[in-house]
């Protein structure tokens, strides 16, 4: 399976700002499997990885 996702990133001052859609955050959980799990909440992508102890 293929899928390609794109996103604008946005420069305001020294800030980067990446707009997040379903298919780009589809992308970035088929590049990295389970091992990290992707939330969006509001504006913010939430990246998190379960390590064991």
């Amino acid at each position: 399976m293929e899928l390609t996702a794109t996103a604008t990133i946005t420069k305001i001052g020294d800030e980067y700002f990446l707009p997040i859609d379903l298919a780009l955050l589809k992308a970035l959980e088929c590049a990295v499997g389970d091992e990290v799990h992707f939330t969006v909440e509001g504006d913010r992508l939430i990246a998190t990885r379960h390590c064991e102890e």
